[in-house]
């Protein structure tokens, strides 16, 4: 069923390809100069192509020529015209947003003479650089480097760490693949999001794209820091932009697999190293006088029986070398050349493995791709792509996370199934040669479901069970699984003999009855962009926009955390909500080129409304208690909202300049104000419902979102042939940047027993500034190389509590009769605030941004022989964490130990027949098998003192995950073998 409905989408992919009129991305590159002859004569009417495609372009009276919307890569670029010998220039390099220079000077000849091919020199410096981007580029692209995926080679460029771009979170930057915004748009590397008692992780932070693309696939990366130009998507961090691969006149294509050596290892002390300690606690309790205690002592048995009959290697894990047992491995296939005579294909599908490096853990994808482009006629050009990234709810596995909560009963932890969807349409139509149009429609969505398995329907999730995930419908359900003596727990918050003594409550470790989860969340996007570009002239391009999307949130969960007092027949809580919010863009911008200086200014404005409802009167009733189940009597407690939410809109003007200092350097300014809207998790969260009876968050569906200001001066400058470096001074100040929370306790006799809650909402401010250093060596002699090192400096505002004149209040209690004005809370802008360290540490999630000192070195040498050699360097001093122990002033903060790793791969390379070439490759990551510490186990105070004073992260439990499962060090020392062919 699920692969008909794969079926249905390539097959909706290639009706966009040849039939609608959607989308194209941003501006893609634009080739521009002068063709004269040897004494430097203008030469009118000279005719320029780019040779393999239909782009050209003709010269004016002054012999100046552009070609517009050519797509980024290596090409030759010939000039010619009647009396004078052609001339073509190789290795011309074209990159997104940018103008390569190319001119031509022509011999003379009285007769028709044969082409002249010279390889072109590229500019010392690129003078059309008017903000800070990195640029990433087919070679480094095409598994050539000991990575991953694209996020590993994001983590190069200076501008970011880990995700993170220049003291903004993750969300606040924006993946762009062809101009489609792919970025998820719930959790979108927020955090992490767990589900209380059942410790089930529906993100640990790593859920950035709806879709990850394969970088075989990818033609150029483009990492977006500065100014970015008016179209691109509301960012307040920074864009990454991709460029996907097309299909050429010719068949190429690559084949890929890589395999770890055996399992993956992880840093820190083995999972099981308190075996010993379990074993103790089992049989004390199994010699005690107390009846029930010692019938508790068959919880303990379960586990034990598990590792004695795996030879003491329980769930796929090895105690002893702290290692998976199971290898991981990733195949990846892509395949590219003509279809018909205008047209071409490029086909990517990428499988991987991984049984991860703690027990239990697999996930499992399937990634298919495909791009189809044609010439309609010499002014039109249609594409149409398409990508899919399975999960398991098409194919029909499960993937399992690793819990330190479950640890001893795996059985407990909850399984997933996910699903990413990415397409678009696109034509671009040339109404001249100065002006052309695009028009775009795309569809983008993720589908995320958890839950539990009982195939055999005898009421206990067992081992090997991954069917249809359980939901509680009736009162038999309740019955068979939400009873004192079933599998799950009706009240897991408050049940006790099933955790362990040594490690108790929720940060320890439980032996059975987990709290019942399921969870289907669904966010898509339809978005509709249409813009109009125009050369006006030879010093200015103008580019005119508008764009439209209207999202879809749904999410229906049932979960349990402490037992309800509104419905015990059914105990449990149900949200489910299905809402549409919108936003709209308009923008403008003109880019001025001119010989001694390029300007690129433009203005973006931006709108968005959650389309839902808010509070309408805290002074009445917050709750009610609502039957969800048309008859059948599933009660839940849902929040009363009967208020609309208002349209916000952002005015983001933003200019870039640029301006030669000599023929080896340029330097560049920047201002512009940025918009990113909020994550949907941040709003939406239980949207209509209330998690739990006590103290239950509730996320403001009105918080503003972060908005920024940035600065930035830079220079280039190519000191040496093939050596350039960048210098780059930036300061960037946020706003809305902190989430503060508001204790609110509503009238008595709230419906269903609701007691106080928790408002989330935004507040506070950050400014980011740092130096950024790169220093590139590019490709010549057979190597080449880039090293950068940044300085960046994050602080935020931090309440203090204290006032001359008035207290920050965030605590509100109403009482009967009382109406309560909500401009109140509008307080939290005017609290008194002092700037501090942006902490890390406690949440692993949050010590990407605040790393002082950052240094990357990448490097590619192609030696004799065939073999090459790349590697992937990075160091950065600790994160810093607030001090609770050793000095208690509000101030004073202490920093984590510094990061190093070294990323390497050899490849020995032979020729296969003409065009073919055969690789194998070995590739170590974390060569020096440095433990990097990311975070540290705060299960209690002698937890945080022990790495206070000591340094020592693992916490008195002494284990190498906080209890949701995130790792406190980085990756151990890993080992990769692989195969390729290139044709």
């Amino acid at each position: 069923m699920g692969y008909r409905k794969l079926r249905f989408l390539i097959f909706a992919a290639l009706l966009l390809a040849i039939g609608t009129t959607p989308a194209f991305g941003a501006s893609l590159g634009k080739v521009a100069g002068r063709v004269a002859d040897r004494a430097g004569a203008a030469l009118p009417g000279a005719s320029v192509v780019i040779v393999g495609t239909v782009r050209g372009g003709v010269t004016d009276a002054q012999g100046r020529y552009f070609i517009l919307n050519v797509q980024p890569g290596m090409y030759e670029v010939r000039a010619s015209i009647i009396g004078y010998k052609p001339v073509a220039l190789s290795g011309i390099v074209v990159q997104t947003d940018l103008t390569t220079e190319v001119n031509f000077s022509l011999e003379q000849t009285p007769v028709e003479a044969q082409e002249v091919t010279v390889t072109a020199e590229r500019p010392a410096v690129d003078k059309s650089l008017t903000a800070t981007r990195a640029i990433i580029g087919a070679q480094e692209l095409k598994n050539t480097m000991p990575i991953d995926n694209l996020d590993g080679l994001v983590k190069t460029a200076a501008s970011a760490y880990r995700g993170y771009i220049r003291g903004g979170r993750r969300y606040e930057t924006k993946m762009l693949l062809d101009g489609v915004n792919v970025s998820e748009t719930y959790f979108n590397g927020a955090g992490l999001y767990s589900a209380g008692y059942t410790a089930v992780a529906r993100s640990k932070g790593d859920e950035t794209e709806l879709a990850k693309i394969a970088t075989s696939a990818v033609q150029e990366l483009a990492v977006m820091a500065g100014t970015f130009n008016a179209e691109y998507e509301a960012a307040t961090a920074g864009i990454l932009n991709v460029t996907t691969r097309e299909g050429g006149r010719k068949l190429t294509g690559q084949v890929f697999y890589r395999r770890s050596a055996g399992g993956l290892k992880h840093a820190g002390p083995s999972v099981y190293n308190d075996y010993d300690r379990f074993l103790a606690e089992k049989a004390s309790i199994e010699a005690s006088a107390n009846v029930a205690q010692r019938a508790a002592a068959a919880n303990y048995v379960v586990f034990e029986d598990i590792y004695k009959r795996t030879n003491g290697k329980p769930y796929n894990y090895d105690p002893a070398k702290r290692k998976s047992t199971k290898p991981t491995e990733t195949l990846d296939l892509s395949i590219g050349g003509p279809l018909g005579k205008k047209g071409g294909f490029f086909y990517t599908g990428k499988y991987s493995r991984s049984f991860g490096r703690f027990p239990n853990e697999f996930t499992q994808t399937v990634t298919n791709s495909l791009k189809l482009h044609a010439m309609a006629s010499d002014k039109l050009k249609l594409v149409g792509f398409l990508m899919v990234e399975d999960g398991g709810l098409l194919g029909g596995w499960v993937n399992r996370d690793f819990t330190a909560r479950f640890k001893f009963f795996a059985n407990g932890t909850a399984l997933n199934q996910r699903l990413g969807v990415v397409g678009y349409g696109a034509i671009t139509h040339f109404l001249s040669p100065r002006t052309f149009y695009e028009v775009k429609v795309s569809r983008s969505g993720r589908t995320s479901e958890f839950g539990y398995s009982d195939d055999d329907n005898d009421g206990v999730v067992e081992a090997g069970e991954d069917g249809k995930f359980l939901q509680i419908r009736t009162t038999n359900d309740v019955a068979k699984y939400m009873t004192p003596r079933s599998f799950f727990s009706p009240d897991p918050g408050n049940e006790l003999p099933y955790d362990t003594k040594y490690a108790p409550g929720g940060q320890g470790y439980r032996l059975g009855r987990p709290g019942f989860f399921y969870e289907k969340l669904k966010r898509s996007n339809v978005t509709y962009k249409a813009d109009l570009t125009s050369q006006v002239d030879y010093h200015h391009q103008i580019k005119i926009g508008a764009q439209f999307r209207r999202h879809t949130v749904s999410d229906f969960r049932q979960e349990n955390s402490v037992k309800p007092k509104f419905d015990l027949a059914y105990p449990f809580f149900q949200i489910d909500y299905n809402l549409h919010p919108q936003e709209v863009a308009l923008y403008a911008q003109d880019r001025m080129e001119y010989e001694g200086i390029i300007i690129n200014t433009g203005v973006r404005l931006d709108s968005f409304n959650p389309k839902a409802k808010a509070y309408g009167d805290y002074s009445g009733n917050l709750s009610e208690v609502v039957d969800l189940s048309n008859g059948k009597k599933v009660l839940s407690q849902m929040s009363v909202r009967t208020k609309d939410t208002p349209t916000r809109w952002y005015w983001s003007p933003r200019v870039g300049i640029s301006h030669p200092v000599s023929a080896k350097a340029a330097m560049h300014y920047s201002w512009g104000k940025f918009y990113s809207p909020p994550v949907f998790a941040q709003i939406f969260e239980s949207y209509g419902s209330f998690p739990n009876d006590s103290l239950p968050p509730l996320p403001d569906v009105n918080r503003r979102s972060p908005t920024a200001t940035q600065y930035e001066i830079g220079i280039q400058w190519s000191f040496v042939k093939d050596y350039a470096m960048d210098v780059t001074a930036y300061y960037r100040d946020i706003d809305h940047y902190l989430e503060y929370g508001f204790a609110l306790t509503p009238k008595a006799g709230q419906p269903g027993g609701l007691g106080a809650i928790t408002l989330l909402t935004d507040g506070g401010y950050a400014d980011a500034r740092g130096i950024e250093v790169t220093l590139e060596k590019r490709p010549s002699m057979h190597w080449s190389a880039r090293m950068s090192y940044t300085y960046s400096y994050v602080k935020s505002g931090s309440i203090s509590g204290i006032s001359n004149n008035r207290p920050d209040i965030n605590s509100y209690s109403i009482p009967a009769g009382q109406a309560f004005n909500e401009d109140v809370l509008l307080v939290r802008d005017r609290f008194s605030a002092v700037s501090l360290n942006v902490q890390g540490g406690g949440s692993a999630f949050d010590s990407g941004f605040d790393r002082t000192h950052r240094l990357t070195l990448t490097t590619l040498f192609t030696l004799p022989h065939e073999v090459d050699f790349s590697s992937i360097t990075t160091a950065a001093s600790g994160f810093f964490f607030q001090k609770q122990f050793t000095n208690t002033q509000e101030r004073e903060f202490g920093r984590s130990p510094y990061t190093l790793q070294t990323d390497l791969r050899f490849t020995k390379g032979v020729k296969a027949g003409n065009r073919g070439r055969a690789n194998v490759f070995l590739e170590v990551r974390n060569l020096f098998d440095r433990k990097n510490i990311l975070t540290w186990d705060s299960f209690d105070p002698a937890s945080s003192r022990l790495w206070e004073e000591k340094k020592d992260p693992t916490g008195t439990l002494n284990r190498p995950t906080r209890v949701e499962g995130t790792p406190i060090y980085d990756i151990a020392r890993e080992t990769y073998f692989g195969i390729s062919y290139d044709f």
